[in-house]
């Protein structure tokens, strides 16, 4: 574990402990994201461990560096693999000398049961439709068991704004295809290369090619 993130250690289950058990801490390493998992509360509310990957969440800051100007976000939306409850998250970027983001706390709170009980109050106070979190917030997160699952989450993602499979897409496309997935942080993980260029059915030269073209997001 990087020396900066021990400090950290301790308040994982004091803010479990102190938000209640509908409460999650976990803290990452981001020098190996296929482990970066290496501090989670007693409070769990994903079905992570210590060495679990990192979430495509974060994922996204790194390629996208949203860490760069702000040290946080927060109250953001996080769902778990089962998609049957909903979690409001936050994340604190913790950051060396040099302001580079080498860890995340991230706290994520089950509000299921009071999303449940709103949508009830609403129906019975006769409101229209409402929206529990702030429709502005685009950010959201969800947690896979490990860096393959997540990598496969991040294609299917993909897939899913183009109408044909991907083999069976243009050139054009097929670039798009690839700047869509660097910009979601996939390349960033260890055999993403390798797997997209077996889902659109061309050479890992050729996806080389395509991110050395496409334009930083």
């Amino acid at each position: 574990m990087n020396p900066r993130l021990q400090g950290y250690v301790p308040l994982v289950n004091f803010i479990a402990e102190v938000v209640g058990p509908n409460c999650e801490v976990v803290l990452h390493d981001l020098s190996d994201l296929e482990h970066s998992v290496v501090a989670i509360s007693d409070n769990r509310l994903t079905d992570r461990q210590i060495g679990s990957s990192i979430t495509d969440f974060a994922l996204r800051v790194l390629q996208n560096r949203c860490d760069r100007e702000q040290d946080y976000v927060t109250n953001y939306a996080g769902q778990p693999r089962d998609e049957r409850r909903t979690f409001r998250s936050s994340t604190l970027f913790i950051k060396d000398e040099a302001g580079n983001t080498v860890g995340m706390l991230c706290v994520n709170v089950d509000i299921t049961d009071l999303r449940a009980a709103r949508e009830a109050m609403d129906k019975f106070l006769l409101q229209d439709r409402m929206f529990f979190l702030d429709e502005r917030q685009k950010a959201h997160e969800t947690y896979a068991e490990s860096v393959g699952d997540l990598l496969e989450n991040l294609i299917r993602e993909t897939r899913e704004q183009f109408s044909a499979p991907p083999e069976s897409l243009g050139v054009a496309e097929k670039r798009r295809f690839v700047a869509l997935l660097s910009q979601k942080g996939g390349f960033l993980l260890k055999g993403a290369v390798s797997r997209a260029a077996s889902v659109l059915g061309v050479s890992e030269q050729t996806v080389y090619r395509y991110l050395k073209d496409s334009p930083c997001p």
